[in-house]
C-alpha cells in the first residue's frame, strides 16, 4: 500500500509540475490503445485454445472456451460505461454552467446563441490538459527561487529557461495563455501579450504585479 500511494503521490507531481509534453490528446489516444489491447487479447485467447485443441486438450480446450466470450463482453461493457460518459457531459450539468454564465454575466441580454458560439470542444477539460505545451519560466522550476526579482521583473534564474534569439513576438505567443493556476503555491498568473517589448532594459522580460494575485506581462 505505501508502494502505490507513494508512486500515485510521485507520478501525480510529475505530471502537474515536471514534465512538459509537446503534444496532448486529451485521453482520446487511450481507445485506440485499449482497442488494440483487447484484439490482442482476444486473438491470444483464441490462437491459445486452437493449440491446446491440436495438442490432444481433451479438459483445457473446453474449459478455456469461454474465455473469448469473456473478453468480448468486458470490452463491449467498459466501452459501453466509460467511453460515452468520457466523452461527453451530462446535460444538467451543460445547461448549470450555462444558466451561471447568465446570472454572472454584466450583460443582461446573453442570448443562448452567443453562449452556443463561445463553446469550445475543451469547455470541461482540465486546464493541465488544454494549457499551451511550452510555459517559460518552467511551472516545476518556480518553487524554487521567488519568480519575480525586488525591481518586479523576472528573476534571473528563470531567464535561461527562454531560449535564446526568440522573437518578441513568437515569445509572447508561446506563453500567452488565459490561467495558469497552481493549486500548491496558490499562485494564478494570467499572461497577456502587449504593446512594445516584452523585455525591460536589463534584457528580462517585465512581468507587473496586480491584484488578487495575477501576473501580467
Amino acid at each position: 500500500t505505501g508502494f502505490f500511494f507513494t508512486s500515485y503521490t510521485a507520478y501525480k507531481y510529475m505530471f502537474a509540475y515536471v514534465t512538459i509534453r509537446a503534444y496532448e490528446s486529451g485521453g482520446l489516444f487511450f481507445y485506440g490503445l485499449y482497442r488494440y489491447s483487447m484484439t490482442g487479447l482476444l486473438a491470444a485467447n483464441v490462437l491459445f485454445i486452437t493449440y491446446m485443441g491440436i495438442k490432444r486438450g481433451a479438459v483445457q480446450a473446453p474449459l478455456l472456451a469461454p474465455l473469448p466470450f469473456i473478453v468480448l463482453y468486458c470490452w463491449r461493457y467498459t466501452e459501453k460505461k466509460y467511453k460515452v460518459l468520457s466523452e461527453t457531459i451530462p446535460y444538467d450539468t451543460a445547461v448549470r454552467d450555462d444558466d451561471d454564465r447568465v446570472n454572472n454575466s454584466s450583460d443582461a441580454q446573453v442570448t443562448h446563441q452567443e453562449l452556443l458560439d463561445s463553446f469550445q470542444p475543451d469547455f470541461l477539460k482540465h486546464p493541465k490538459v488544454t494549457g499551451p505545451a511550452v510555459v517559460y519560466p518552467y511551472p516545476h522550476r518556480i518553487k524554487n527561487e521567488p519568480l519575480l526579482d525586488p525591481y518586479w521583473a523576472l528573476n534571473d534564474v528563470y531567464v535561461e529557461d527562454i531560449p535564446e534569439g526568440m522573437d518578441p513576438k513568437e515569445y509572447m505567443e508561446l506563453i500567452a495563455q488565459e490561467a495558469y493556476e497552481s493549486p500548491e503555491l496558490g499562485l494564478s498568473s494570467s499572461i497577456h501579450s502587449g504593446s512594445g517589448s516584452p523585455r525591460g532594459g536589463s534584457g528580462k522580460p517585465l512581468i507587473h504585479h496586480v491584484s488578487n494575485n495575477r501576473l501580467h506581462a
